[in-house]
């Protein structure tokens, strides 16, 4: 005969043979188990942390909107120079200066520009960024060219 079914054998349970198994009692062998149970770790103290150190406060300076706006308003002086070096018969002269404004408006804008970007002196900045499109020599002439009739 050979077993086909092992209930409970190992805890001295029956051996049953085919067929054999309708009539044969069942042993049901309880198993108890111990429930594990962790040790919690202790905790240590965590360590006191120092108080938090202060942040360093960056101060933006307006350095860069304050020469911005000095560099628009040297543009618009330089404009007045240099038409009226112009007008009084001196062409040459008046168009290096037209040239000198020119660039130092796109100077004023370009750093009028940075300080409102980067909030260095985010109003000085932008009023720089105004005047010194409104002094660029080349920018008027263009417009009044295509005002005039």
């Amino acid at each position: 005969m050979t077993p086909v079914c092992l209930v409970g054998s190992r805890y001295g349970g029956l051996v049953t043979l085919p067929g054999e198994t309708d009539n044969a009692p069942i042993k049901v062998v309880p198993i108890y188990l111990d429930p594990i149970v962790e040790e919690e770790a202790p905790v240590a103290a965590a360590p006191a942390s120092p108080a938090p150190e202060p942040v360093p406060v960056t101060r933006r300076t307006g350095l860069v909107g304050v020469f911005a706006l000095l560099t628009a308003i040297a543009t618009a002086v330089l404009l007045g120079v240099s038409v009226s070096v112009a007008s009084s018969g001196a062409d040459d002269a008046g168009t290096t200066l037209a040239w000198v404004t020119i660039v130092c408006s796109v100077v004023a804008v370009v750093a009028g520009l940075v300080a409102a970007v980067f909030r260095l002196g985010r109003a000085t900045g932008i009023a720089a960024i105004i005047l010194g499109i409104l002094a660029n020599p080349w920018l008027l002439a263009t417009v009044l060219g295509a005002l005039t009739p």
